[in-house]
């Protein structure tokens, strides 16, 4: 039956080299950790400026309609209103 080495002195894998290693792992890992936070702030910022691009379109293709329609636009406020002053008369 083989013993177990417990003396760190008569380890294979000087303290050194172990420290080395793990050092190399973390800053790795930070590096690692950093690209991944830069990827996700650079998706934020194309998702935010996609949404912008559409909101703007929406509000301009609303602006020409309502521009266009005017009367029509007065008639379904009018109606809207009536139908939420009905349903808020009844509770």
């Amino acid at each position: 039956m083989s013993e177990i080495n417990s003396n760190p002195a008569n380890s294979t894998v000087p303290r050194e080299s172990l420290g080395s290693d793990i050092q190399s792992l973390v800053n790795e890992a930070e590096e690692r950790a950093r690209r991944i936070g830069q990827a996700a702030v650079n998706e934020v910022a194309a998702t935010r400026a996609a949404i912008s691009e559409s909101a703007c379109h929406a509000a301009s293709v609303t602006q020409q309609y309502v521009r266009a329609n005017p009367w029509t636009i007065v008639g379904i406020a009018a109606a809207t209103g009536l139908i939420v002053g009905a349903i808020l008369s009844r509770r």
